[in-house]
């Protein structure tokens, strides 16, 4: 009987133990899902604030790029402006430096002044020929008093403005050949091919309004 009883104290005393470490273990694993619990919250307060801080940080970026978009567009248009009035302004540079006068009737004046290039050649053919075309013009006098070099190539370009516009019928007069310009083209051998000379411009008007009037 009492070898019985001491056997009982001992699974007594083994059913409190195992009790004890069940609600210990069960005590630890509280603890611990609270203390990954509290980890996890913080991580994920941690990581809403990054997002916001991202967020905000591309919001600044953003509005950044939208203003220089805004402030390259100004620069643009004002670009395109200057461009245009700069164009609009050597349009109208080019036009005073070569008015095409009538100066009588079907008798145009084109006075030159300054160098004749390839590229204002071109300009100056262009719009004597749509002069010539428009007023119906029988003559036109090209007068280059004004210009204090003229060589073998400008020679050329003055030959080739005189042939387009002969093709459309018009008579052209060369003027205001200047003694140092007259003897440089005869160092140089330049042939103006037949195209007829005159002192002046005075010269030229006269010339024309006389051949006018034999025709008429």
């Amino acid at each position: 009987t009492v070898a019985l009883g001491m056997k009982l104290a001992v699974l007594r005393v083994g059913q409190a133990a195992l009790t004890n470490g069940a609600h210990d273990a069960n005590d630890e694993s509280a603890r611990s899902s609270r203390t990954l619990g509290a980890v996890s919250h913080e991580r994920l307060d941690a990581l809403e604030k990054l997002i916001d801080a991202q967020e905000y940080v591309a919001a600044i970026q953003t509005d950044h790029i939208a203003t220089l978009v805004h402030e390259l567009g100004v620069k643009l248009d004002a670009e395109r402006e200057r461009s245009a009035m700069l164009e609009r302004l050597q349009c109208a540079v080019e036009k005073l430096s070569t008015p095409i006068l009538e100066v009588w009737d079907d008798v145009l004046a084109l006075p030159l002044v300054g160098v004749v290039d390839s590229q204002r050649t071109s300009h100056i053919t262009e719009r004597l020929l749509d002069e010539v075309s428009r007023r119906g013009s029988q003559y036109v006098i090209i007068d280059v008093t004004g210009t204090d070099t003229v060589d073998s190539a400008i020679a050329d370009h003055l030959i080739r403005i005189v042939r387009a516009v002969e093709l459309l019928g018009a008579t052209c007069v060369l003027t205001g050949i200047r003694p140092s310009v007259a003897q440089t083209l005869v160092d140089l051998g330049v042939n103006l091919g037949g195209l007829r000379t005159l002192r002046n411009l005075k010269h030229g008007l006269k010339d024309c309004i006389g051949s006018k009037r034999r025709k008429d």
